[in-house]
């Protein structure tokens, strides 16, 4: 099998090649190469047995999926079933397949997002826990956790005249220029909206479960913290880390923002578009 992109945002890349087997299915639609100033990241599958590490040295460790460890300038991402030794500085690395029968796919959740928190934070981005809308040219953030409703409001905006659901679950903020910006991504929730766009954007909402539909407007400061609480950052490189939370900072800082309480039914569409 050749080569396979994924990119996000138009800005990062990942370029696959070796004993890839299988994509996710998430990727569809996300294969176009970025632009000519964008990142590109090549990794290479293999089912060869990963070799000795020079000293390696512990980084990061989540909640016992994945781990991160530094080996020279090489960060070397541990998950049960395959070992990646990337040299982000290089552009390239190798993915090492321990038992190809325990994921159906190579480059899957969580080994993804977090390689693609590092590549968009490199390039003043960051991904946040969202559903991004596009409503007549201007973007929308809906940002909230599992089960604040970013599905809810996907499915309810796919069927409103003028608009488009870039993401229903995570979305890629970018500043450029001055400006915030919004991209789809292929990580998609329950409602499977995802399509590599991007639109300028206009608003950010924190969602709330409420029974009415309201919205409450947010200072710039309240509205740089929440916005940096949930999002994706790459808490294993310092400097990566500093560009991506500073990235939800302006964006909070130089967005309209307010809390949202909606009712899962049309009428919420009907009040944020009023």
């Amino acid at each position: 099998m050749g080569p396979e992109i994924i990119c996000v945002g138009g800005e990062a890349a990942v370029r696959l090649s070796g004993d890839i087997r299988s994509m996710s299915p998430m990727v569809d639609g996300f294969g176009s190469p970025p632009a000519s100033d964008g990142l590109v990241l090549d990794l290479h599958v293999t089912l060869d047995p990963l070799p000795d590490l020079d000293r390696p040295e512990p980084v990061f460790e989540s909640t016992g999926l994945w781990k991160v460890l530094r080996s020279g300038t090489a960060f070397v991402f541990e998950l049960p079933h395959l070992t990646a030794v990337v040299d982000f500085d290089s552009g390239s690395g190798r993915i090492h397949l321990r038992d190809p029968a325990a994921a159906p796919f190579v480059f899957d959740y969580p080994l993804d997002e977090v390689i693609f928190s590092r590549l968009l934070a490199d390039r003043a981005s960051v991904i946040v826990h969202a559903c991004g809308v596009e409503h007549r040219d201007q973007g929308l953030l809906f940002v909230g956790s599992s089960g604040a409703g970013k599905s809810t409001l996907a499915s309810l905006f796919d069927v409103q005249d003028g608009a488009r659901v870039l993401s229903d679950d995570r979305v890629a903020l970018s500043i450029r220029g001055g400006r915030a910006w919004i991209s789809g991504t292929p990580w998609h929730g329950t409602s499977g909206h995802a399509l590599d766009r991007s639109v300028p954007l206009e608003r950010i909402f924190f969602l709330r479960h409420a029974p009415s539909n309201e919205q409450e407007p947010l200072t710039p400061t309240r509205a740089a913290a929440r916005l940096a609480s949930m999002s994706v950052i790459p808490y294993w490189h310092e400097a990566s880390s500093r560009m991506a939370v500073d990235a939800a900072v302006e964006a909070g800082r130089t967005v309209d923002a307010s809390l949202l309480g909606f009712v899962p039914d049309h009428t919420a569409v009907e009040f944020v578009v009023r």
